[in-house]
């Protein structure tokens, strides 16, 4: 079971723009847990492709690769 982690947040903004400086607060935000399934889970299914793409293009140069011929006497 996964433990929860959410937390209260404040956010401070100062801005400076043709009329002066001007202060902002967004405060009392929630931060969530991260949705969908975990982080390890998702890089694995999101690299599948590319360990394929990598098999075959090794696959395929080493079949379009020309072969030693045997040494004849």
């Amino acid at each position: 079971m996964r433990q929860s982690r959410n937390a209260q947040l404040t956010f401070e903004f100062v801005i400076n723009g043709p009329q002066g400086q001007a202060r902002g607060t967004l405060s009392d935000v929630t931060i969530l847990n991260q949705p969908g399934p975990p982080l390890p889970l998702s890089w694995t299914i999101g690299l599948l492709p590319l360990i394929a793409l990598a098999v075959f293009i090794t696959v395929a140069s080493r079949r379009t690769k020309p072969r030693r011929q045997p040494l004849t006497v």
